[in-house]
């Protein structure tokens, strides 16, 4: 099967948000050496966060799923995520854009889901990545030595602009509201660059397509 082209997976699946200007969303482009560390700031990261950036052998993971599991591939490749794991590595909530709903912002306590911790269910759960799955995908990384009760996997990037920056704001707030004792572990994820190769090496791919078989 034929990978779905970037913006077709992500703008023409059954989710029915649809990323235009009027939600912020930019062309993915590439984040200068230097960069992230201030961005996050700007972002709302608080400093000495745990962060990390999604390496491009995630392609591997969507890739798999789009044979396997195509739902699973398209959940995963959305822009903006946040995933709760348990002590095990389990998906305990799972919150993308495309489910969140809203305009001109998304709603990411539509409902009031993100009202106590861990959140309600928002987006199907899977077992296909697990927290150990989902950190093979992440550069650089260094967890505490001391399990924590919970993981939560922000993805997150500038050219989304102010939706991240909601979605960041939210996993705050809830996080805040896990009971005295619990130990979470959040980790922001960058994915400028990762989206920015994609966005690329599609185009560059359909540039070829076009070569290798001209309009008539």
């Amino acid at each position: 099967m034929r990978f779905i082209s970037l913006f077709a997976l992500l703008l023409l699946s059954s989710c029915q948000a649809v990323f235009t200007g009027i939600y912020g969303i930019r062309e993915p482009a590439q984040l200068a050496a230097g960069e992230l560390p201030k961005l996050a700031v700007m972002y709302g990261i608080p400093p000495n966060s745990r962060s990390a950036v999604l390496d491009t052998s995630f392609w591997r993971f969507i890739r798999r799923m789009q044979q396997q599991a195509p739902n699973v591939a398209k959940n995963h490749y959305q822009l903006l995520q946040a995933v709760y794991y348990d002590a095990a590595g389990r998906q305990q909530s799972f919150h993308i854009n495309c489910y969140a709903g809203g305009f001109p912002n998304l709603h990411w306590n539509a409902n009031g889901i993100l009202a106590h911790f861990p959140p309600a269910q928002q987006a199907p759960r899977d077992t296909a990545l697990t927290l150990a799955e989902h950190l093979r995908y992440l550069r650089p990384l260094a967890l505490p030595t001391l399990p924590p009760d919970y993981t939560v996997v922000v993805h997150w990037s500038r050219f989304t602009t102010r939706q991240s920056r909601r979605l960041i704001r939210a996993v705050r707030q809830n996080v805040a509201l896990a009971p005295a004792g619990t130990r979470v572990t959040t980790v922001f994820v960058n994915t400028d660059d990762f989206y920015y190769l994609a966005y690329k090496r599609e185009a560059e791919r359909m540039a070829t397509t076009q070569q290798e078989n001209p309009a008539k």
